[in-house]
């Protein structure tokens, strides 16, 4: 009882382990395809909006008004304003959108900042919040190309960011930089609550530098100099699926995997692996004792069963061994009202019940073997009178055109031994071979089958004596076995017999009879 106990324990552990580590991988995969669906979308939102913001000043900018016309400057700044706020759907946990101009620019036109307000619009900020030194600006007009930023502090937001900044151009004149910011709450808000306790998430920009961690404070410097990066990123590769594994995040092992982003940035999502023990374990501790209870209960059944059941059971087996044995006289002694006690009766009953049938089936034996010897030596006998008159019988069903063989010696087999359903075609190829060049008209006439109902009307038998090509004489004949309620016939059988003493034998006669004829005459 240990043992099987041990084993199943054993098994239990293995297959929960499997399956929480299933059922981890598959929330990692969820999460993580979820997350990344939400944060595509944001940014792809903020992408959009900003690329119309660029369009915009590429349709309304007057570049030699903005150089020459410090009012021109002013009005075409509060039309900016007005425009980026109203340009297109904004996406949500947005902090500050701009455009700030080229220094060829900056002289009469100023920065053009908007910044959340709280409640769902945007206002212009204080000027001088930006310097075309600052990186942000730097780095899209280094590139010539939209940049998404690292991590930083933004002034227009009050709040760390990460940005979005398109170089706008004209004729590949520089004209400024439109961008957007997305704060760190507004990322917090993208990505939402966690469902399982204890889960992390992570994004990291192309370059390696952390965005945004659900755990932690964000490292404001780049992920290789952090003390998690030597171990995340090389045991978890950014692919566009999640493929769980075991890994050390800020010196705790985790389990987890990454996702890549179409803007080329990766989300982390992970869980301690402590976690994921503690809730194995826990299982396997409730299911621990569900067992015991299961083993402790089995035992208790198992004691009462011995003194009620066991050992009347081994009783009837022995008995019912004695009885397979041949020994049908035994005597079972257990009696009781129970179910036990029914099938003691009844193996009683079963043993006397043999012993009769089995006299009963000797008897019936011993008749059927008679019975059988008298059939056999009749058949014997019919065989041999068949055999002796015919060389071949077969009887033929004319509805579906069979047959089936009776008798055929070895001088008349043809091509109905083979089984041929065909039954008039068969018979007709046969004897079309065997018979005689001035026989087989005369034959083929009266073995054709259409006729066979209209020739054998009101008859059982009819005959037809041919010469086969060894020049040997036989009789065919059709003999009726039975008809349709119609009186059409249904079974018949086609008889072949060797004739060929009987001919000599009537030629003899014959030529007695004219002898004599002609002696008559011969003395008259």
């Amino acid at each position: 009882m240990v043992l099987p106990f041990l084993l199943m324990t054993g098994l239990n552990f293995s297959l929960h382990r499997r399956s929480i580590r299933r059922s981890v991988d598959r929330e990692i995969l969820l999460l993580s395809a979820q997350k990344s669906q939400a944060l595509d979308t944001c940014f792809s939102s903020v992408e959009y909006a900003v690329d119309a913001a660029s369009s915009f000043v590429l349709l309304t900018l007057d570049e030699a008004r903005a150089r020459n016309d410090a009012a021109y400057g002013t009005e075409y700044n509060g039309i900016l304003s007005s425009a980026l706020s109203h340009l297109c759907p904004f996406p949500a946990g947005l902090s500050a959108m701009y455009f700030v101009p080229a220094q060829s620019l900056a002289g009469n036109l100023g920065a053009v900042f908007l910044v959340d307000d709280g409640h769902g619009s945007f206002s212009p900020a204080e000027p001088g919040l930006v310097s075309p030194d600052d990186s942000w600006y730097q780095l899209p007009f280094k590139k010539g190309k939209p940049v998404w930023s690292g991590l930083r502090q933004s002034a227009a937001a009050g709040e760390p960011a990460i940005s979005y900044a398109v170089p706008v151009y004209r004729e590949q004149r520089f004209l400024g930089v439109a961008g957007i910011d997305l704060g760190i709450e507004g990322l917090s808000a993208q990505l939402g609550a966690l469902p399982v306790q204890g889960m992390h998430v992570m994004l990291s920009s192309s370059d390696g530098s952390v965005l945004y961690s659900s755990d932690v404070a964000a490292p404001r410097k780049k992920q290789e100099d952090s003390a998690s990066k030597g171990v995340v990123s090389p045991a978890l590769p950014v692919e566009e699926t999640v493929s769980s594994s075991l890994f050390f995040w800020d010196g705790v092992r985790h389990i987890g995997g990454r996702a890549g982003l179409r803007n080329g940035m990766s989300l982390l999502v992970a869980v301690p692996y402590a976690d994921v023990i503690k809730v194995r374990n826990q299982l396997l501790l409730e299911q621990l004792v569900l067992l015991l209870l299961v083993l402790v209960l089995f035992a208790l059944v198992l004691r009462f069963a011995m003194a009620r059941f066991i050992n009347p059971v081994k009783m009837l087996t022995d008995a019912t061994h004695k009885i397979a044995g041949g020994n049908l006289g035994i005597d079972i002694p257990y009696r009781s009202d129970n179910e036990i006690g029914q099938l003691a009766d009844s193996i009683r009953k079963m043993a006397s019940q043999m012993l009769e049938y089995i006299a009963y089936i000797q008897r019936q034996t011993e008749q059927e073997r008679e019975a059988k010897e008298a059939a056999l030596t009749e058949s014997r006998s019919k065989s041999e009178f068949l055999a002796s008159m015919y060389v071949s019988m077969h009887e033929i069903d004319l509805d579906t055109d069979s047959f089936s063989e009776i008798l055929n010696k070895e001088e008349q087999r043809g091509d109905e031994e083979k089984g041929v359903t065909d039954a008039n075609f068969a018979i007709h190829q046969v004897m079309s071979r065997q018979a005689a060049p001035e026989s087989k008209a005369a034959l083929l006439e009266f073995i054709d089958f259409s006729t066979l109902n209209e020739r054998m009307r009101g008859k059982i038998t009819i005959s037809h004596e041919f010469r086969s090509a060894r020049g040997v004489w036989y009789r065919g004949s059709f003999i009726l076995v039975d008809t349709h309620p119609d009186g059409t016939l249904h079974h018949v059988i086609w008889a072949v017999e060797n004739i060929e003493k009987e001919r000599h034998e009537r030629e003899r006669l014959r030529q007695e009879a004219d002898a004599n004829a002609a002696a008559s005459r011969a003395k008259s």
